[in-house]
């Protein structure tokens, strides 16, 4: 199965032509989260401190930004490199970190809309004594929409905290989508394949590309004319909502592309 391609049609206002979703969806971009297996130089002394804390704020800023967290860009340079340090100077926490603020705003709020800010990050993280408590709690809340797709119990709870990183991160954010309104219809489609194919086992590469192609049909029914005829342009309440709405469907292809990209590629 593969991410269908071809382009999703603009957004026609003349004050926002940007494309819902890339042209060719699944090919990886050069911001995708990753935990840098590190480089040799040949004379580590030319490094400064703050060439490294340079990188490592450039870093965090890109995690933040993919994982749509408002503010970040804005937030000073020793707040950036205080969360990265709080969350045990792990990128991936910090990325827990920011889907764990987005479901409790959207939940405490009732605003399936509704996107974390830096402060809300740096206000959680100044309160933790165990940073891995944050992931515990994720995979605490992801865990029963794994459930829902078919897996048993200990593996919804296992697989999110694998030994192999970039596969546990895939599966927190798998469970993390389900949760967002726009995928409720996933789960069916999933039992639905499964039940198509008894013979064959629904493998997890087939599971992530099904999770991008599910983004991009709801991306395509948010760009629809259908859908932009729910809302009066004429009014900025009107265009306020529409843009969340497809700023929303936009950050989670991000979150999903650098996700799972490296892993169905």
């Amino acid at each position: 199965m593969t991410t269908p391609q071809g382009e999703v049609p603009d957004f026609d206002s003349a004050s926002d032509s940007e494309r819902l979703i890339p042209d060719i969806p699944g090919v990886p971009h050069s911001e995708a989260t990753r935990e840098e297996s590190g480089t040799l130089f040949d004379d580590p002394d030319e490094e400064s401190d703050e060439d490294v804390l340079e990188e490592i704020e450039r870093d965090t800023r890109k995690v933040l930004g993919i994982f749509g967290v408002e503010g970040a860009n804005s937030a000073a340079h020793n707040e950036i490199i205080q969360l990265w340090h709080k969350m045990e100077m792990s990128q991936t926490l910090v990325a827990d970190l920011a889907l764990l603020t987005t479901t409790e705003i959207q939940k405490k709020s009732r605003d399936e809309l509704a996107k974390p800010h830096f402060a809300d990050l740096r206000e959680r993280s100044e309160v933790l004594t165990n940073a891995y408590d944050i992931r515990r709690d994720l995979i605490e809340q992801i865990a029963p929409n794994l459930i829902k797709l078919g897996y048993r119990r200990l593996d919804a709870y296992r697989l999110p905290r694998s030994n192999k990183n970039d596969m546990a991160m895939a599966f927190r954010v798998e469970g993390w989508l389900l949760d967002q309104f726009f995928m409720q219809d996933l789960p069916e489609q999933i039992r639905a394949a499964v039940r198509a194919a008894p013979e064959q086992k629904m493998d997890r590469l087939t599971l992530f590309t099904m999770t991008m192609d599910e983004i991009v049909r709801q991306a395509r029914i948010v760009d629809s004319e259908a859908t932009r005829e729910q809302y009066d342009l004429r009014f900025s309440s009107d265009v306020k909502a529409y843009r969340e709405l497809r700023k929303t469907l936009k950050n989670a292809y991000k979150i999903a592309d650098s996700t799972f990209s490296k892993l169905i590629d």
